[in-house]
């Protein structure tokens, strides 16, 4: 019996089951992660599946041995591949058992941070005349195997995820696109994916017919759902409280970032005053100030390495007025301007 339930209790973990299912793949190749766990300080406990959570840094350096070790096709694909509804506990429940898709997929996005993931790299969904566009960001733009796992471990996990939870409803994504250049194995993804993939994209993106939304869940059960939802809602909130005031404000800036908000109205969405916000930062040794330029940072980083956007269309979108001000601060916070660090993420998607 596996001791993890498919969730998180601290900020920069990720559920032990991704590292137990790279483990299952490794094996099945005649590989083993035991040594390179070991380096990357990875427990051993989480390739049996026996404790709940990990590091993510630490499966990342992990991941990156084995990516340099090992030869592996389509190795961040094949894992995703083995993730089932149970991998996500209480939250894949919540999906499955809710009236429908529409509603499954509104619940994971709202939830998505107690399954590991980072809020600089959420998952959003919009609608686009016809279609549903799925998109996540680049994962780890300034190392390109990772990348390239993280990108094929995500489109193998919601393969899997859509076979599991929409059978017999003819549910098949029109369209797929990938951060990350073709590989030398495509044909072992495409084999399984009914549409063509398009490779070196700014952004990992797939759609289906907005028709679909409406498609009613066969499991739906509105009294499971709504304890499900409950029990999400409890995590998550347990999640936030236990990344401190810090980690709560940066998320909240991160999602309304065409805001520019003020420590006045984060206080009030937190439903603490002003004066107790400020404690608390100075309580976790940082201010208001700091955590919004860290902000700021991410979703520049992103912008530069996921879009066609101008360096002074960033600043504006970042919260800059004036751009030199932005290309000052990035290049005190990054050692480089942002113009180099694009240039320099470009060149080394060209070199994979």
């Amino acid at each position: 019996m596996l001791a993890h339930h498919g969730l998180i209790t601290s900020p920069g973990t990720i559920p032990a089951i991704d590292v137990l299912h790279a483990q299952e793949v490794a094996l099945e190749h005649g590989k083993d992660l035991t040594e390179l766990a070991l380096k990357a300080g990875v427990p051993l406990a989480a390739l049996r599946g026996d404790i709940h959570e990990v590091s993510y840094q630490a499966y990342s350096e992990m991941i990156d041995l084995a990516l340099q070790r090992f030869d592996i096709p389509a190795y961040g694909y094949l894992v995703g591949r083995k993730f089932t509804v149970a991998d996500q506990g209480v939250l894949g429940y919540a999906i499955i058992s809710s009236a429908t898709v529409r509603e499954g997929l509104e619940i994971y996005l709202r939830f998505q941070n107690i399954v590991g993931v980072d809020a600089a790299n959420e998952e959003t969904m919009r609608i686009d005349d016809e279609y549903v566009i799925i998109s996540s960001p680049v994962f780890t733009p300034d190392n390109s195997r990772l990348n390239c796992y993280f990108t094929e471990f995500n489109l193998g996990q919601w393969e899997a995820g859509d076979e599991e939870t929409y059978p017999n409803t003819g549910f098949n994504p029109v369209t797929v696109k990938l951060a990350c250049p073709k590989p030398s194995y495509a044909v072992l993804l495409e084999q399984n994916i009914p549409c063509a993939i398009q490779y070196n994209q700014t952004a990992n993106e797939f759609s289906f017919p907005v028709s679909f939304l409406d498609q009613p869940r066969q499991l739906a059960d509105e009294v499971v759902a709504h304890l499900c939802e409950q029990q999400c809602d409890t995590a998550l909130k347990s999640l936030q409280y236990r990344g401190g005031i810090a980690e709560q404000i940066l998320r909240y800036i991160v999602k309304h970032q065409n805001h520019s908000p003020d420590p006045e109205t984060v206080a009030r969405y937190l439903d603490i005053s002003y004066r107790t916000l400020r404690r608390k930062l100075q309580e976790e040794g940082t201010t208001f100030q700091q955590i919004c330029l860290q902000a700021r940072m991410k979703l520049a980083t992103q912008y530069l390495s996921q879009s066609q956007l101008s360096i002074d269309q960033i600043a504006e979108l970042v919260g800059y007025k004036e751009p030199s001000t932005f290309r000052s601060a990035f290049k005190k916070h990054f050692g480089q301007p942002p113009r180099k660090y694009r240039q320099q993420y470009r060149s080394n998607k060209i070199g994979q």
